[in-house]
């Protein structure tokens, strides 16, 4: 395929010359005229300590203010000014200098999990190459891709995903960026209706496992290590149950039609509670030590 047929799109973070873009830019050309792949070719944002406002256009702060609002670190005004919400936000948010990635309309790194709505009309699925995407059921088209704020090495790795049942909310988590910050990560919400994104919590490990109640109105999230449950709230994100009474890392998390939680770790153990949270049962795993999710 000709390099003509690519699509290219650049999203230039403020303070970014487009010097030192076309510099990597170049590289960037010869890379995917090497492959000759259909992409798009976009700026992601990652890490920026370094970024000043008191240097930045109004129109370049505008755009710094939509990037870390979109990354669920910054609720003023987008208006061009600086501030000292902004200022605490570059603080806290990672997402400022930009990343050259390829689009290659598909996953290119393995897919950890995927979520459903109840119709079974739309999927979404998390990868390891730092993108939750939208699909369409039961043909399978692209509809969306979901950017978190991403990092180096793990930093962005997308690990769960879920659908509330009516496919209005998507939840992800995985290795958040912001780890190298705040030494916590935290679980994004997105609402697809409007695209508005929220953060919740911060939890001292990576989040493995995701699962929306049937009414919608709560979200398990499954920790690393030993750092066990949470349920949250869906709209409000108030923490309802928090167990950290867990010897190894949650594998398998699912709610019960009467609105139950189980869950499944790899200590061994399979772990109930109640419509109304409170621990029902705690027992051996039947089929060995290293019990994962199996959904029916």
């Amino acid at each position: 395929m000709a390099l003509s047929s690519c699509r290219f799109v650049i999203r230039a973070a403020a303070g970014t010359s487009m010097m030192g873009l076309r510099f990597y830019w170049r590289g960037w050309l010869a890379a995917v005229a090497a492959i000759g792949c259909a992409a798009i070719v976009s700026v992601a944002p990652a890490r920026g300590a370094d970024v000043d406002p008191s240097n930045m256009s109004a129109d370049a702060i505008k755009a710094l203010e939509q990037r870390l609002t979109d990354a669920g670190c910054y609720q003023g005004a987008i208006d061009g000014q600086t501030s000292g919400a902004l200022d605490a936000a570059i603080k806290a948010c990672p997402d400022q200098q930009p990343i050259l990635r390829i689009e290659p309309g598909m996953h290119t790194a393995p897919i950890r999990r995927i979520g459903v709505d109840a119709a079974c009309s739309l999927l979404a699925t998390g990868s390891e190459d730092k993108t939750v995407r939208l699909w369409s059921l039961p043909e399978g088209k692209p509809k969306r891709v979901i950017r978190p704020p991403i990092g180096d090495g793990t930093a962005g790795k997308v690990e769960a995903t879920a659908l509330s049942p009516d496919g209005r909310l998507l939840a992800a988590g995985g290795w958040d960026a912001a780890w190298d910050k705040t030494g916590t990560m935290s679980l994004t919400v997105v609402d697809l209706s409007n695209g508005a994104i929220r953060r919740f919590g911060g939890y001292n490990s990576v989040i493995g496992r995701l699962a929306f109640s049937a009414d919608g109105r709560r979200i398990g999230v499954g920790l690393g290590l030993k750092n066990g449950v949470r349920v949250l709230d869906s709209a409000s994100g108030a923490e309802l149950l928090a167990d950290r009474d867990y010897g190894a890392a949650i594998y398998g998390l699912a709610f019960a039609p009467d609105g139950g939680l189980i869950a499944s770790s790899l200590d061994g153990q399979l772990w109930r509670y109640g419509p109304d949270l409170e621990l029902t049962a705690k027992r051996a795993a039947p089929d060995g030590k290293l019990p994962f999710c199996r959904r029916h």
